[in-house]
């Protein structure tokens, strides 16, 4: 059941990430930093991937309570359990939020906890395939 509530809310949270990070540029003003203009659509397609990915990812991960085979559960907690831990090794490399403090610590806390989450996740199932 445990295993259950943890994909539930890692998939809600990776979903709103990826929901999240469409709207970033606009909140954030990234283009108006963004030069040659030629370049403003390559980040707005790099950006839209990205959320859809993250999109996916989540709702397939949310999805996975159900009806999908161990296997399948595996691979999907593995591509997004590789994508938290990148970010949590990105924002302690390159830290971002830095202009205000507790948003990059925030981050970074926000970032570790989902990554554990799955990787909790991700190692219970392959040592226990069928958790049910």
């Amino acid at each position: 059941m445990h295993l259950k509530a943890i994909l539930l809310s890692t998939g809600l949270i990776t979903f709103g990430f990826g929901l999240w990070h469409v709207f970033v540029p606009d909140i954030w003003q990234w283009y108006d930093h963004i030069e040659p203009r030629e370049l403003v659509l390559a980040v707005k397609a790099t950006n839209l991937f990205f959320s859809i990915s993250l999109m996916w990812l989540g709702g397939l991960n949310m999805l996975s309570v159900k009806a999908m085979n161990p296997f399948s559960v595996v691979a999907i907690l593995s591509a997004t359990t590789s994508i938290w831990l990148v970010r949590v090794v990105f924002q302690l490399v390159t830290p971002q939020g830095t202009e205000i403090p507790w948003i990059q610590y925030s981050m970074l806390v926000s970032f570790i906890a989902v990554f554990c989450l799955q990787a909790y996740a991700l190692l219970t199932l392959v040592r226990k395939p069928n958790p049910n």
